[in-house]
């Protein structure tokens, strides 16, 4: 029984990312920044470790014009990464903290994620 249940909470974990990340794309497609800030947030609170919902979450958080909290989503998330993996953070999001910093747009692909 374990083993299934535990298959059941995997399965439905990921389906649950799933059905959230189709929800942010959506809405960064539309340009719907609050409402795609609202989804990858919840989908980066299941994987804070994803370097492509941290991308996308802060891709949406610079399109409201939240800059700072892109840029300390960047900080904690390389943070988290260092710390839980004992790795360096994917050059994606590394590049578009710079790209935030230096103040420069993000442009049409704003609301995409990282690859």
């Amino acid at each position: 029984f374990e083993r299934w249940a535990e298959g059941e909470r995997a399965r439905l974990a990921r389906a649950h990312s799933v059905a959230l990340e189709s929800l942010a794309t959506a809405a960064s497609a539309r340009r719907d920044w609050p409402g795609a800030v609202t989804w990858w947030r919840r989908l980066a609170a299941t994987d804070p470790l994803s370097s492509r919902y941290t991308a996308g979450l802060m891709r949406a958080l610079a399109a409201v014009g939240d800059r700072a909290a892109a840029l300390r989503l960047a900080a904690v998330h390389a943070a988290l990464v260092r710390q839980e993996l004992d790795a360096v953070p994917d050059p994606a999001v590394l590049a578009l903290e710079a790209q935030l910093r230096a103040g420069a747009g993000l442009g049409d692909d704003a609301g995409r994620p990282a690859a």
